[in-house]
Protein backbone atom coordinates (compact mmCIF):
# COMPACT_ATOMS: atom_id res chain seq x y z
CA UNK A 1 0.00 0.00 0.00
CA UNK A 2 1.06 3.50 -1.00
CA UNK A 3 1.76 5.80 2.04
CA UNK A 4 -0.66 9.06 1.77
CA UNK A 5 2.16 11.40 1.64
CA UNK A 6 6.03 11.84 0.32
CA UNK A 7 9.21 11.87 1.92
CA UNK A 8 11.29 14.69 0.50
CA UNK A 9 14.93 13.49 1.26
CA UNK A 10 16.62 16.36 0.16
CA UNK A 11 14.62 18.61 2.49
CA UNK A 12 15.99 20.55 5.84
CA UNK A 13 13.00 18.87 7.81
CA UNK A 14 14.48 15.51 9.84
CA UNK A 15 12.66 12.19 8.09
CA UNK A 16 11.36 11.67 11.58
CA UNK A 17 9.39 14.82 11.60
CA UNK A 18 8.41 14.31 8.58
CA UNK A 19 6.86 11.29 8.46
CA UNK A 20 5.12 12.40 12.09
CA UNK A 21 3.29 15.35 10.37
CA UNK A 22 2.18 12.65 7.44
CA UNK A 23 0.57 10.47 9.79
CA UNK A 24 -1.34 13.23 11.31
CA UNK A 25 -2.28 14.51 8.64
CA UNK A 26 -3.86 11.11 7.37
CA UNK A 27 -5.29 10.24 10.50
CA UNK A 28 -6.70 13.28 11.09
CA UNK A 29 -8.22 13.62 7.47
CA UNK A 30 -9.28 10.26 7.73
CA UNK A 31 -6.93 8.28 6.00
CA UNK A 32 -6.11 6.15 8.58
CA UNK A 33 -9.40 5.30 10.39
CA UNK A 34 -9.55 4.05 14.41
CA UNK A 35 -7.79 1.01 15.00
CA UNK A 36 -6.39 0.82 11.41
CA UNK A 37 -2.55 -0.56 11.97
CA UNK A 38 -0.22 1.52 10.36
CA UNK A 39 2.48 0.55 8.48
CA UNK A 40 5.04 -1.75 10.21
CA UNK A 41 8.67 0.11 10.96
CA UNK A 42 10.51 -2.66 9.49
CA UNK A 43 8.48 -1.49 6.08
CA UNK A 44 9.13 1.77 6.77
CA UNK A 45 12.31 1.46 7.11
CA UNK A 46 13.01 -0.77 4.23
CA UNK A 47 10.62 1.74 1.89
CA UNK A 48 12.87 4.70 3.35
CA UNK A 49 16.22 2.55 3.15
CA UNK A 50 16.86 4.15 7.14
CA UNK A 51 17.45 2.84 10.71
CA UNK A 52 13.60 1.50 12.09
CA UNK A 53 15.06 4.82 15.02
CA UNK A 54 13.60 6.84 12.22
CA UNK A 55 10.04 5.70 11.65
CA UNK A 56 10.01 4.86 15.99
CA UNK A 57 10.52 7.97 16.44
CA UNK A 58 7.93 9.45 14.69
CA UNK A 59 5.67 6.38 16.24
CA UNK A 60 6.64 7.95 19.52
CA UNK A 61 5.58 11.17 18.84
CA UNK A 62 2.56 10.69 17.74
CA UNK A 63 1.64 8.20 20.64
CA UNK A 64 2.71 10.77 23.22
CA UNK A 65 0.09 13.52 21.13
CA UNK A 66 -2.55 10.81 21.00
CA UNK A 67 -3.11 9.80 17.47
CA UNK A 68 -1.60 6.30 18.06
CA UNK A 69 -1.76 3.14 20.04
CA UNK A 70 1.41 1.06 20.26
CA UNK A 71 0.47 -2.28 20.83
CA UNK A 72 2.23 -5.28 21.41
CA UNK A 73 2.49 -7.58 18.61
CA UNK A 74 0.34 -5.50 16.49
CA UNK A 75 2.31 -2.09 16.39
CA UNK A 76 1.04 1.88 15.52
CA UNK A 77 -2.63 1.53 15.44
CA UNK A 78 -4.62 4.88 14.70
CA UNK A 79 -6.61 6.54 17.21
CA UNK A 80 -8.23 9.60 17.12
CA UNK A 81 -9.90 9.33 20.54
CA UNK A 82 -7.07 10.15 22.86
CA UNK A 83 -6.09 13.41 21.16
CA UNK A 84 -5.20 16.02 23.61
CA UNK A 85 -5.77 20.01 22.66
CA UNK A 86 -3.38 21.81 23.44
CA UNK A 87 -2.43 25.65 24.35
CA UNK A 88 0.75 25.79 22.78
CA UNK A 89 4.34 23.75 21.80
CA UNK A 90 7.14 24.13 23.24
CA UNK A 91 10.97 22.41 21.59
CA UNK A 92 14.04 21.73 23.75
CA UNK A 93 16.59 20.26 22.16
CA UNK A 94 20.02 19.68 23.92
CA UNK A 95 23.44 18.63 22.73
CA UNK A 96 25.01 15.73 21.92
CA UNK A 97 23.93 12.35 23.12
CA UNK A 98 23.30 12.65 27.06
CA UNK A 99 25.47 10.63 29.44
CA UNK A 100 25.00 11.10 32.31
CA UNK A 101 21.62 11.05 35.04
CA UNK A 102 21.03 15.01 35.26
CA UNK A 103 19.92 15.65 32.29
CA UNK A 104 17.39 13.07 31.72
CA UNK A 105 15.88 14.32 34.95
CA UNK A 106 16.04 18.19 34.29
CA UNK A 107 14.15 17.61 31.07
CA UNK A 108 11.53 15.07 32.67
CA UNK A 109 11.34 18.04 35.43
CA UNK A 110 10.70 20.65 32.72
CA UNK A 111 8.22 18.23 30.25
CA UNK A 112 5.85 17.59 33.36
CA UNK A 113 5.48 21.59 34.12
CA UNK A 114 5.21 22.14 30.72
CA UNK A 115 2.45 19.53 30.34
CA UNK A 116 0.65 20.84 33.40
CA UNK A 117 0.64 24.36 31.70
CA UNK A 118 -1.13 22.16 29.00
CA UNK A 119 1.32 22.92 26.84
CA UNK A 120 2.73 19.93 24.21
CA UNK A 121 6.42 19.60 24.69
CA UNK A 122 8.65 17.99 22.43
CA UNK A 123 12.61 17.27 22.42
CA UNK A 124 15.42 16.68 20.06
CA UNK A 125 19.51 16.44 20.28
CA UNK A 126 21.61 18.09 18.27
CA UNK A 127 24.17 15.71 16.95
CA UNK A 128 27.91 16.18 17.13
CA UNK A 129 30.66 15.14 14.89
CA UNK A 130 32.71 11.87 16.12
CA UNK A 131 34.59 14.24 18.84
CA UNK A 132 31.19 15.13 20.39
CA UNK A 133 32.14 18.33 20.48
CA UNK A 134 31.29 20.14 17.04
CA UNK A 135 27.48 20.90 16.69
CA UNK A 136 25.66 20.45 13.32
CA UNK A 137 24.11 23.58 12.66
CA UNK A 138 22.42 22.99 9.87
CA UNK A 139 20.21 19.81 11.61
CA UNK A 140 19.70 22.61 14.41
CA UNK A 141 18.60 25.27 11.92
CA UNK A 142 15.80 22.80 10.39
CA UNK A 143 14.55 21.98 14.08
CA UNK A 144 13.56 25.91 13.85
CA UNK A 145 11.79 25.98 10.83
CA UNK A 146 8.70 24.26 13.19
CA UNK A 147 6.31 26.97 14.37
CA UNK A 148 7.13 26.10 18.14
CA UNK A 149 5.54 28.58 20.41
CA UNK A 150 9.04 28.59 22.37
CA UNK A 151 12.40 26.60 21.83
CA UNK A 152 14.32 26.34 24.89
CA UNK A 153 18.31 25.40 24.25
CA UNK A 154 20.39 24.10 27.03
CA UNK A 155 24.00 24.88 25.93
CA UNK A 156 26.95 26.86 25.94
CA UNK A 157 27.84 26.89 22.11
CA UNK A 158 27.67 30.69 21.68
CA UNK A 159 26.85 30.12 17.85
CA UNK A 160 23.82 27.89 19.03
CA UNK A 161 22.58 30.55 20.61
CA UNK A 162 22.99 33.50 18.16
CA UNK A 163 20.94 31.13 15.70
CA UNK A 164 17.87 30.36 18.17
CA UNK A 165 17.82 34.20 19.35
CA UNK A 166 17.40 35.26 15.43
CA UNK A 167 15.37 32.21 14.44
CA UNK A 168 13.07 31.36 17.40
CA UNK A 169 10.07 33.81 18.13
CA UNK A 170 10.29 32.67 21.37
CA UNK A 171 13.30 31.26 22.84
CA UNK A 172 14.66 30.74 26.60
CA UNK A 173 18.57 30.19 26.78
CA UNK A 174 19.88 27.89 29.22
CA UNK A 175 23.81 27.62 30.38
CA UNK A 176 26.66 29.08 32.27
CA UNK A 177 27.00 32.90 31.36
CA UNK A 178 30.24 32.83 28.43
CA UNK A 179 32.32 35.79 27.40
CA UNK A 180 30.96 36.93 24.51
CA UNK A 181 27.83 34.67 23.99
CA UNK A 182 24.59 35.45 24.16
CA UNK A 183 23.52 35.76 28.09
CA UNK A 184 21.20 32.88 29.02
CA UNK A 185 17.78 33.22 30.56
CA UNK A 186 18.43 30.49 32.84
CA UNK A 187 21.97 30.83 34.13
CA UNK A 188 24.12 27.77 35.75
CA UNK A 189 26.44 28.73 38.52
CA UNK A 190 28.61 27.09 40.24
CA UNK A 191 30.87 29.72 41.91
CA UNK A 192 29.59 29.52 45.30
CA UNK A 193 29.98 25.62 45.92
CA UNK A 194 33.80 25.96 43.84
CA UNK A 195 34.91 28.27 46.84
CA UNK A 196 33.53 26.36 49.37
CA UNK A 197 35.12 22.94 48.18
CA UNK A 198 38.14 25.40 47.63
CA UNK A 199 38.25 26.43 51.28
CA UNK A 200 37.81 22.94 52.24
CA UNK A 201 40.89 21.80 50.11
CA UNK A 202 43.04 24.58 52.33
CA UNK A 203 41.66 23.72 55.69
CA UNK A 204 42.54 19.52 54.78
CA UNK A 205 45.63 20.72 53.99
CA UNK A 206 45.27 19.33 50.22
CA UNK A 207 48.47 20.68 48.13
CA UNK A 208 47.99 19.02 44.88
CA UNK A 209 45.05 18.31 42.89
CA UNK A 210 44.68 16.43 39.60
CA UNK A 211 41.48 17.87 37.56
CA UNK A 212 40.11 15.55 34.91
CA UNK A 213 37.94 17.24 32.39
CA UNK A 214 36.40 16.66 28.85
CA UNK A 215 38.09 17.36 25.97
CA UNK A 216 38.51 21.27 25.59
CA UNK A 217 36.08 21.90 28.18
CA UNK A 218 36.42 24.63 30.75
CA UNK A 219 36.24 24.03 33.98
CA UNK A 220 35.75 26.90 36.74
CA UNK A 221 36.88 24.68 39.52
CA UNK A 222 40.60 25.26 38.52
CA UNK A 223 41.29 29.25 38.96
CA UNK A 224 39.29 29.04 42.07
CA UNK A 225 41.63 26.08 43.55
CA UNK A 226 44.93 28.12 41.91
CA UNK A 227 43.78 31.88 43.79
CA UNK A 228 43.61 29.68 46.67
CA UNK A 229 47.16 28.81 46.81
CA UNK A 230 46.59 24.85 45.69
CA UNK A 231 48.84 23.19 42.77
CA UNK A 232 46.21 21.99 40.37
CA UNK A 233 47.47 19.51 37.42
CA UNK A 234 44.75 19.84 34.60
CA UNK A 235 43.96 16.42 32.44
CA UNK A 236 42.13 16.10 29.64
CA UNK A 237 40.34 13.14 28.78
CA UNK A 238 39.22 12.62 25.22
CA UNK A 239 36.44 9.87 24.98
CA UNK A 240 36.80 6.71 23.18
CA UNK A 241 35.64 6.16 19.71
CA UNK A 242 32.97 3.80 18.60
CA UNK A 243 31.29 3.91 22.46
CA UNK A 244 28.25 6.09 23.36
CA UNK A 245 29.39 9.35 25.13
CA UNK A 246 29.52 8.03 28.30
CA UNK A 247 31.04 4.60 27.50
CA UNK A 248 33.95 6.93 25.77
CA UNK A 249 35.04 8.88 28.88
CA UNK A 250 34.75 5.91 31.49
CA UNK A 251 36.80 3.86 29.10
CA UNK A 252 39.13 6.79 28.72
CA UNK A 253 39.07 7.73 32.08
CA UNK A 254 39.93 4.15 33.39
CA UNK A 255 42.78 3.60 30.44
CA UNK A 256 44.42 6.60 31.49
CA UNK A 257 45.19 5.25 35.24
CA UNK A 258 48.40 3.13 34.12
CA UNK A 259 50.16 1.28 36.78
CA UNK A 260 52.94 3.85 36.36
CA UNK A 261 50.50 6.95 37.64
CA UNK A 262 48.79 4.69 40.52
CA UNK A 263 51.85 4.11 41.97
CA UNK A 264 51.63 6.15 45.60
CA UNK A 265 54.45 8.35 44.92
CA UNK A 266 52.71 9.61 41.89
CA UNK A 267 49.22 9.97 43.23
CA UNK A 268 48.07 13.92 44.02
CA UNK A 269 46.57 14.91 47.63
CA UNK A 270 43.11 14.84 45.84
CA UNK A 271 41.10 14.11 42.65
CA UNK A 272 38.66 16.23 40.90
CA UNK A 273 36.21 14.66 38.10
CA UNK A 274 34.50 17.12 36.40
CA UNK A 275 32.18 14.47 34.90
CA UNK A 276 30.90 11.52 37.23
CA UNK A 277 32.09 9.63 34.00
CA UNK A 278 35.39 10.53 34.83
CA UNK A 279 34.98 9.25 38.37
CA UNK A 280 33.41 5.92 37.41
CA UNK A 281 35.87 4.72 35.17
CA UNK A 282 38.69 5.97 37.46
CA UNK A 283 37.28 4.38 40.17
CA UNK A 284 37.06 0.94 38.80
CA UNK A 285 41.06 1.44 37.51
CA UNK A 286 41.49 1.93 41.09
CA UNK A 287 39.83 -0.99 42.87
CA UNK A 288 41.36 -3.06 40.09
CA UNK A 289 44.84 -1.99 41.42
CA UNK A 290 44.10 -1.73 45.28
CA UNK A 291 43.93 1.76 45.79
CA UNK A 292 41.82 3.02 48.76
CA UNK A 293 39.69 5.93 48.60
CA UNK A 294 40.27 8.00 50.82
CA UNK A 295 42.98 6.50 52.25
CA UNK A 296 45.35 6.40 49.79
CA UNK A 297 43.95 9.72 47.53
CA UNK A 298 40.76 12.02 48.19
CA UNK A 299 38.00 12.21 45.94
CA UNK A 300 35.47 14.67 44.77
CA UNK A 301 33.41 14.31 41.74
CA UNK A 302 31.45 17.20 39.86
CA UNK A 303 27.51 15.05 40.05
CA UNK A 304 25.67 14.50 36.84
CA UNK A 305 24.90 10.61 37.26
CA UNK A 306 25.38 10.03 41.46
CA UNK A 307 27.76 6.78 40.75
CA UNK A 308 29.64 5.88 43.78
CA UNK A 309 30.46 2.02 42.99
CA UNK A 310 32.54 0.42 42.92
CA UNK A 311 33.38 1.44 45.99
CA UNK A 312 30.85 1.19 49.03
CA UNK A 313 31.49 5.21 50.08
CA UNK A 314 29.66 8.02 48.96
CA UNK A 315 31.52 10.76 46.94
CA UNK A 316 32.21 14.31 47.85
CA UNK A 317 30.37 16.72 44.92
CA UNK A 318 29.02 19.56 43.09
CA UNK A 319 26.20 19.14 41.72
CA UNK A 320 22.68 20.81 40.58
CA UNK A 321 19.22 20.15 41.54
CA UNK A 322 17.84 18.71 38.07
CA UNK A 323 14.11 19.07 39.40
CA UNK A 324 14.10 22.77 40.90
CA UNK A 325 16.50 23.14 37.48
CA UNK A 326 13.32 22.13 35.44
CA UNK A 327 10.81 23.84 36.94
CA UNK A 328 12.94 27.21 37.41
CA UNK A 329 13.30 26.83 33.17
CA UNK A 330 9.46 26.17 32.64
CA UNK A 331 8.71 29.40 34.65
CA UNK A 332 10.87 31.36 32.16
CA UNK A 333 9.14 29.37 29.43
CA UNK A 334 5.87 30.68 30.47
CA UNK A 335 6.95 33.91 30.81
CA UNK A 336 8.30 34.13 27.33
CA UNK A 337 5.24 32.17 25.59
CA UNK A 338 3.14 35.20 27.55
CA UNK A 339 5.10 37.94 26.06
CA UNK A 340 7.01 38.57 28.61
CA UNK A 341 10.81 40.40 27.08
CA UNK A 342 13.22 40.58 27.69
CA UNK A 343 12.86 38.00 30.72
CA UNK A 344 14.87 38.45 34.26
CA UNK A 345 17.43 35.75 34.14
CA UNK A 346 16.82 33.27 36.31
CA UNK A 347 19.99 32.00 38.74
CA UNK A 348 20.21 28.14 39.43
CA UNK A 349 23.34 27.47 41.91
CA UNK A 350 25.24 24.55 42.67
CA UNK A 351 25.58 22.86 45.96
CA UNK A 352 28.73 21.41 47.52
CA UNK A 353 28.01 18.30 49.37
CA UNK A 354 30.91 16.94 51.73
CA UNK A 355 31.16 13.27 52.06
CA UNK A 356 33.38 10.28 53.26
CA UNK A 357 35.58 10.44 50.15
CA UNK A 358 37.29 13.67 51.32
CA UNK A 359 37.30 13.67 54.75
CA UNK A 360 37.89 16.73 56.40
Amino acid sequence: MDLPFRIDFSARKPLSQQATDGFRLAIKEGVYRDGEALPSLRDLARRWNVSVKVPGMAYSRLADEGYVVLRPGVGAVASRSGVRSWNGTVLFVSVGLPGGLFLPLYQESLRNEIESANMRFYSTVVPTDGTGEHPDFNRFKSYLDQPYDCVVIFTNNARLRKIVRRHAARSVVVGNAVKGAVDPDVVLSSDDAERRFAADCVHAGIRHVRVMVNGFARCGVVPVLKESGVRVEQVRIRRCPGLLPGEGVERAAHDYWTPARLERGNLPDLVYFADDHHALGSLIAFAENGLRIPDDMSVVTWSNRGSTMPFNCELARIEFDPISFGRDTARQVLASVHGRKPLTPCHCSAKYKRAESFPL
